[in-house]
């Protein structure tokens, strides 16, 4: 970067660079190189950029069957949940209880607040538990 004489603020662009790959954001930092003779560092001396992720691709979520069935003390209800599609990276899904038909806490036993998709998967299970 070149400063004209008297010029005291210079800018420069970083334009990130647009590509198809679904990927976390990532950083990069900019610092000084060699400084001309009788120019010194201040600080900050390097300034971090973000570079945002714009490939996110359109995945839905879904439960593999409507209804599963878990007996008291016996089996438990093993529940599917897949993705439309397999993520180039982890996806993680909460799961929400709503209690109906007198059922309580102390009724049942989720395996898992949330389910996790690894990336590469389309599907992940849970147990509930009576």
């Amino acid at each position: 970067m070149t400063f004209l004489s008297g010029q005291r603020i210079a800018t420069f662009t970083v334009t990130a660079i647009d590509d198809s790959v679904d990927d976390d954001d990532e950083s990069i930092t900019v610092g000084f190189g060699t400084l001309s003779e009788g120019v010194t560092a201040a600080s900050p001396r390097t300034a971090q950029v973000l570079l945002v992720d714009n490939d996110d691709p359109p995945v839905t979520v879904r439960f593999g069957a409507a209804s599963h069935t878990a007996t008291e003390g016996g089996t438990a209800a093993t529940v599917q949940v897949i993705l439309s599609a397999a993520p180039e990276r982890t996806v993680t899904v909460p799961l929400v209880v709503t209690e109906a038909d007198r059922a309580t806490a102390d009724d049942y036993m989720l395996s898992a607040e949330q389910v996790t998709v690894e990336a590469g998967n389309t599907s992940a299970t849970f147990s509930v538990t009576a």
